[in-house]
């Protein structure tokens, strides 16, 4: 594993977090999210994320969401089976104001 992903996984080398949104649909007051409420991360950076991780062995993805809210992002789904699809086991949190039984994935449910 190259030192720079090694520096970014921390304490295991199979985990991985990052962060699809650094925007925020609620404003709560103990969150510091509104000092940097901007951005979506692109397609092309996530896919890229994505291939770099399975290349390192990365087993295990949280889709954080310390700054921002990852359903936010128009295609968070989509990311989530993609990085399943790829043996990539996803956990991420959620303020859960954008779930509902319309929205949920069919396979996230054994998840919840």
């Amino acid at each position: 594993m190259n030192k720079l992903l090694s520096k970014i996984v921390g304490r295991s080398d199979t985990i991985i977090s990052i962060q699809l949104s650094g925007r925020c649909n609620f404003r709560c007051k103990m969150c510091g999210h509104s000092m940097n409420n901007n951005g979506i991360m692109s397609d092309a950076v996530f896919d890229a994320t994505i291939n770099k991780c399975l290349n390192a062995g990365i087993k295990e993805l949280r889709l954080s969401s310390s700054w921002g809210e990852c359903t936010l992002a128009s295609n968070w789904k989509e990311r989530i089976e993609m990085s399943m699809k790829e043996g990539i086991n996803v956990w991420f949190t959620t303020n859960g104001s954008r779930l509902n039984s319309v929205r949920i994935l069919p396979t996230l449910l054994n998840h919840v």
